[in-house]
């Protein structure tokens, strides 16, 4: 494995595609923790938000 690895015709195309696919899991595994995010804050916490500004007698904006 390390001669594929370290070879001058097999060395480069194999280094890209590993970092391409760190890239890959990288970018889809942060896909989890954005939607819980987003639920969150935007189903949750924006109606807590918009309630406690009723009730505190804010106006509310359009």
């Amino acid at each position: 494995m390390d001669e594929w690895l370290t070879s001058r015709i097999f060395g480069f195309p194999l280094m890209l595609l590993i970092l391409s696919v760190v890239f890959w899991i990288t970018i889809e595994g942060a896909n989890v923790p954005s939607s819980m995010l987003a639920t969150l804050l935007i189903d949750n916490g924006h109606s807590a938000l918009k309630g406690l500004a009723l009730g505190m007698g804010l106006p509310l904006v359009a």
